[in-house]
Protein backbone atom coordinates (compact mmCIF):
# COMPACT_ATOMS: atom_id res chain seq x y z
CA UNK A 1 0.00 0.00 0.00
CA UNK A 2 2.86 2.50 1.07
CA UNK A 3 4.00 2.23 -2.83
CA UNK A 4 0.96 2.81 -4.21
CA UNK A 5 0.03 5.83 -2.44
CA UNK A 6 3.92 7.27 -3.32
CA UNK A 7 3.08 6.75 -6.81
CA UNK A 8 1.26 9.82 -6.50
CA UNK A 9 4.06 11.71 -5.04
CA UNK A 10 5.75 12.74 -8.27
CA UNK A 11 2.24 13.98 -9.90
CA UNK A 12 0.94 15.89 -7.01
CA UNK A 13 4.17 18.17 -5.95
CA UNK A 14 4.65 18.51 -10.66
CA UNK A 15 1.15 19.80 -10.23
CA UNK A 16 1.13 21.89 -6.97
CA UNK A 17 4.78 23.68 -7.07
CA UNK A 18 3.30 24.74 -11.16
CA UNK A 19 0.72 26.92 -9.01
CA UNK A 20 1.30 30.60 -8.86
CA UNK A 21 2.22 31.20 -5.28
CA UNK A 22 3.46 28.04 -4.21
CA UNK A 23 6.97 28.14 -2.54
CA UNK A 24 7.24 24.44 -1.40
CA UNK A 25 5.84 20.65 -0.61
CA UNK A 26 6.10 18.74 2.09
CA UNK A 27 5.42 15.35 2.90
CA UNK A 28 4.59 14.31 6.23
CA UNK A 29 3.04 12.08 8.52
CA UNK A 30 3.30 8.15 8.67
CA UNK A 31 3.77 8.09 4.46
CA UNK A 32 7.79 8.82 6.32
CA UNK A 33 7.78 5.87 8.92
CA UNK A 34 8.67 2.37 8.35
CA UNK A 35 5.14 1.61 8.44
CA UNK A 36 3.90 -0.88 6.60
CA UNK A 37 0.46 0.12 5.53
CA UNK A 38 0.16 3.98 6.43
CA UNK A 39 -3.51 5.12 6.11
CA UNK A 40 -2.59 8.19 4.11
CA UNK A 41 -0.38 10.48 2.58
CA UNK A 42 0.08 14.10 3.77
CA UNK A 43 1.64 17.36 2.18
CA UNK A 44 2.00 20.47 4.10
CA UNK A 45 2.13 23.17 1.12
CA UNK A 46 3.86 26.74 1.80
CA UNK A 47 2.16 29.59 -0.02
CA UNK A 48 2.54 33.21 -0.45
CA UNK A 49 0.41 35.45 1.46
CA UNK A 50 -1.97 36.39 -1.18
CA UNK A 51 -2.34 32.68 -2.91
CA UNK A 52 -5.73 31.96 -5.07
CA UNK A 53 -5.94 28.06 -2.75
CA UNK A 54 -8.79 27.09 -5.33
CA UNK A 55 -6.48 25.94 -8.22
CA UNK A 56 -4.51 23.90 -4.81
CA UNK A 57 -7.72 22.41 -3.28
CA UNK A 58 -8.47 21.16 -6.75
CA UNK A 59 -5.38 19.39 -6.88
CA UNK A 60 -6.40 18.61 -3.36
CA UNK A 61 -9.79 16.93 -4.07
CA UNK A 62 -7.77 14.91 -7.14
CA UNK A 63 -5.32 13.89 -4.72
CA UNK A 64 -8.06 12.34 -2.06
CA UNK A 65 -10.18 10.78 -4.96
CA UNK A 66 -7.01 8.84 -5.61
CA UNK A 67 -6.38 7.57 -2.40
CA UNK A 68 -10.07 6.81 -1.65
CA UNK A 69 -9.92 4.17 -4.46
CA UNK A 70 -7.26 2.48 -2.24
CA UNK A 71 -9.24 2.87 0.55
CA UNK A 72 -6.34 5.89 2.25
CA UNK A 73 -6.54 9.50 2.71
CA UNK A 74 -4.99 12.37 1.81
CA UNK A 75 -4.50 15.01 3.50
CA UNK A 76 -3.15 18.94 2.54
CA UNK A 77 -1.85 21.32 5.50
CA UNK A 78 -1.08 24.88 4.64
CA UNK A 79 1.37 27.38 5.56
CA UNK A 80 2.82 30.49 4.72
CA UNK A 81 6.78 31.96 5.02
CA UNK A 82 6.31 33.12 8.58
CA UNK A 83 5.82 29.32 9.59
CA UNK A 84 1.84 29.74 10.28
CA UNK A 85 0.67 26.31 9.49
CA UNK A 86 -3.31 25.77 9.15
CA UNK A 87 -4.75 23.90 12.39
CA UNK A 88 -7.37 22.13 9.70
CA UNK A 89 -5.96 20.59 6.20
CA UNK A 90 -7.18 22.21 3.09
CA UNK A 91 -9.15 18.39 2.89
CA UNK A 92 -10.19 16.06 6.03
CA UNK A 93 -7.88 14.70 8.62
CA UNK A 94 -5.91 15.72 11.88
CA UNK A 95 -2.04 17.49 11.43
CA UNK A 96 0.90 15.00 12.35
CA UNK A 97 3.91 16.98 13.01
CA UNK A 98 5.86 14.33 13.88
CA UNK A 99 7.61 13.50 10.36
CA UNK A 100 8.35 15.63 7.84
CA UNK A 101 10.40 15.16 4.14
CA UNK A 102 11.29 17.84 2.11
CA UNK A 103 10.47 16.99 -1.22
CA UNK A 104 10.73 19.88 -3.83
CA UNK A 105 12.02 22.81 -3.93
Amino acid sequence: MREQLLSHLPWFVSAATKLSGIRRVLLLGSITTNKPNPKDIDFLVEVDEETDLEPLARLGRKLKGRAQQMNRGADIFLTNPQGTTSAEPVIGGNVDQENVCHVTR
